[in-house]
């Protein structure tokens, strides 16, 4: 497959399937050499989405190994799982780096991954690829986005099935291999305290047993999502209010309140002004946890 890069030169990888995402506000090839269209499709949404990587490193005393964050970028398990296993079996995916382009290989092999970390909002999907990256004995834990927001703000996912599904991952493996997102919160006219506070103790007390940790975040109004809210205030008629850190500092407060009461550690992200006794900073690729997953 070509992609063309600065001033009209081609980059080439290896085969005839994606690899890589493709670098914004470029002009880019999606298809191979037999004509057919490359990037994974995402079907429930109906629109094509590139498979984004992030790569930490992992050093050992003895060995450089990678930790493959699996994506912030797209939702791999829930709709390119089998994109991830063909790379899988290749033993190599492309990345580029969101900040200047710069294309790198990065190996899928046993002996160069220290361990995944995969992000979505719902494993369903997914569940035979973890049963063979299991056989094949690669190590991972999860950061699972569960939030209970309306369909206004999150469409296209199935939130019984995807507590079904935490439920099972933790039963599966463990508490501690899970990190629940109830991220984003975004207050509105019709997310305000009295609904987070009520939706975010019915979920707490289903996962009561199931998780210990909790990440979450007030939105963050970028320009891109300044003008997203404008338009749904404008099409569906919500409104996205932007408290005083104040009154957020006591929500969340509420909210590690509760927490509390079902055995769950509350962690801010990126928000350190919400940090207390009761709140602690997040890493959402955190090597303590992964220390204490997968011990040397």
């Amino acid at each position: 497959m070509q992609v063309p890069g600065p001033s009209g030169r081609q980059f080439t990888w290896p085969g005839g399937e994606c690899i890589a995402p493709h670098e914004p506000r470029q002009a880019r090839d999606t298809t191979s050499d037999n004509g057919k269209c490359t990037l994974p499709h995402c079907g429930s949404m109906g629109t094509m989405k590139a498979v984004g990587w992030d790569v930490l490193m992992l050093i050992r005393s003895d060995a450089m190994k990678r930790i493959i964050s699996v994506s912030r970028r797209t939702d791999v398990p829930a709709f390119y799982g089998d994109w991830f296993m063909r790379r899988l079996r290749e033993g190599y995916a492309g990345a580029v780096n969101p900040f200047g382009g710069k294309r790198y290989m990065v190996s899928l092999k046993p002996e160069d991954v220290s361990c995944f970390v995969f992000w979505s909002k719902d494993f369903t999907p997914f569940i035979e690829p973890l049963e063979t990256l299991d056989r094949l004995g690669y190590r991972f834990y999860f950061n699972y986005t569960l939030t209970a927001l309306p369909a206004v703000f999150e469409s296209h996912v199935d939130k019984d099935a995807a507590l079904k599904t935490l439920l099972y991952l933790s039963d599966r493996y463990s508490p501690r291999h899970i990190n629940w997102r109830f991220d984003p919160i975004v207050l509105s006219d019709i997310t305000d305290d009295a609904f987070y506070l009520d939706v975010f103790a019915r979920l707490a007390a289903r996962l009561a047993g199931r998780v210990e940790r909790c990440y979450f975040s007030f939105v963050t109004q970028y320009s891109k999502v300044k003008r997203n809210f404008q338009q749904m205030q404008e099409h569906a008629g919500v409104r996205v209010i932007d408290r005083h850190p104040e009154e957020k500092i006591a929500l969340a407060d509420r909210l590690a309140s509760i927490a509390e009461r079902y055995g769950i550690r509350m962690y801010s992200c990126c928000g350190e002004y919400l940090l207390s006794p009761s709140i602690q900073k997040a890493h959402c690729i955190d090597g303590a946890i992964i220390q204490q997953l997968f011990p040397p």
